[in-house]
């Protein structure tokens, strides 16, 4: 072979080497969310922060470059494993919803976490760590009202929670960085912090039902009580963030418990921020995740997953998913707490105290409490009689 062809074909070997994601340039890909947080105001694609604590490093990772983001490049956690007894409950009373659960799925799937060292997950996914359950509940608003100001997103707290009990946290850090770009996460969406906890920041693929035409079905509830619904919009095509608000969510009628209602929701989508960039009603700060206390607790007793209502009736005939929405979304001047406070918890009744007897005075000692001996009684002495003097005759 000619030295020139030889030269040639191992420049061209070392390209093929050496530019990874020059190749995955070619595919598809979706923006890098790192410049889409504020705290001033919300945007349509952006994400609402009550705080934000300085700026987002550039990703060192093979499947970003610049400000493209190709998914299909990130390894995925391996495995398909049942966790160990996965606990939720969404109950319904007076006051709206309250749900209570371990935060390990009640149904489907979880990846392998922390993925083996050697995989190329394991590379990038050092900072997980095996499931452990724990401590996740909280009230929901029954009839959430869409309000003009937008309330923010504190990137430390559950933002909302699935279908399946597991937390669903904000998309970007406190820092701003875009974290569904960076992680590793398991077929579902899913991955294990550093202390094991299990959550969703997108995704949500295992809780979607398909197979059916039209609209996705709902795989949660946001931490203001609106519902978060899957990909597809009323025409059954994946809706993309022009189609929604600046908090990611628009409103139509839809089938929804049993009804159909007109109804504002959010959507899950591919595009930052993927669940929702701020919330449209006031968030709850009755929402509590905690490690379990005590050793070997899995969080609450065990009951039996439930699903509230009825199973959600198929839509009507498909509809086009409409223009883009003109919802205006005004920023709320005063952010919401940015840190959640720990819940209330169930109430304690104030223990009504032992009732005090009427003191029923203590009878005063006889007092033989230091008894005085009665004396022996003194004989009183008989008289030696005196006799009688006898006459002398």
């Amino acid at each position: 072979m000619p030295a020139r062809a030889v030269a040639t074909l191992g420049a061209l070997l070392a390209c093929a080497v050496l530019a990874p994601t020059s190749a995955a340039s070619a595919g598809s890909h979706v923006r890098l969310g790192d410049r889409a947080t504020a705290i001033s105001a919300p945007a349509r694609g952006g994400l609402l922060l009550c705080a934000q604590q300085g700026r987002p490093r550039p990703p060192a990772l093979p499947w970003i470059a610049g400000r493209r983001v190709y998914s299909d490049q990130r390894p995925v956690a391996p495995g398909a494993i049942l966790p160990p007894k996965g606990v939720y409950r969404l109950t319904s009373g007076a006051s709206g919803l309250r749900f209570a659960g371990n935060a390990l799925p009640s149904r489907g799937t979880v990846g392998v976490f922390p993925p083996a060292p050697g995989s190329s997950a394991g590379r990038y996914g050092l900072d997980t760590a095996g499931l452990a359950p724990q401590r996740f509940s909280g009230r929901l608003a029954r009839a959430p009202r869409v309000g003009e100001r937008a309330h923010c997103v504190d990137p430390t707290q559950p933002v909302g929670v699935a279908a399946n009990g597991v937390p669903i946290m904000a998309a970007a850090g406190a820092d701003g960085a875009d974290l569904v770009a960076r992680e590793v996460v398991d077929r579902c969406g899913g991955r294990t912090n550093r202390s094991g906890r299990y959550h969703y920041r997108a995704g949500l693929s295992c809780l979607h039902r398909t197979g059916r035409p039209g609209h996705s079905s709902r795989v949660g509830y946001a931490r203001d009580g609106h519902a978060i619904f899957g990909p597809a919009g009323l025409s059954g095509r994946p809706l993309a963030v022009r189609h929604l608000d600046a908090c990611h969510g628009h409103t139509h009628r839809i089938g929804f418990h049993g009804r159909n209602r007109r109804m504002y929701h959010y959507h899950v989508t591919g595009q930052f921020p993927y669940v929702l960039g701020c919330f449209r009603a006031s968030p709850s700060a009755d929402w509590r995740l905690t490690p379990p206390t005590g050793i070997g607790e899995a969080g609450p007793a065990p009951m039996s997953p439930t699903v509230f209502g009825p199973p959600e009736p198929a839509l009507g005939p498909t509809q086009p998913a409409g223009p883009e929405s003109t919802d205006r979304v005004t920023p709320n001047p005063g952010p919401s707490p940015t840190a959640t406070p720990e819940a209330t918890p169930e109430p304690t009744a104030t223990p009504t105290p032992e009732p005090t007897p009427t003191a029923t005075p203590t009878p005063r000692p006889e007092p033989t409490a230091t008894p005085t001996p009665t004396p022996e009684p003194t004989p009183t002495p008989t008289p030696t009689p005196t006799p009688t003097p006898t006459a002398t005759p």
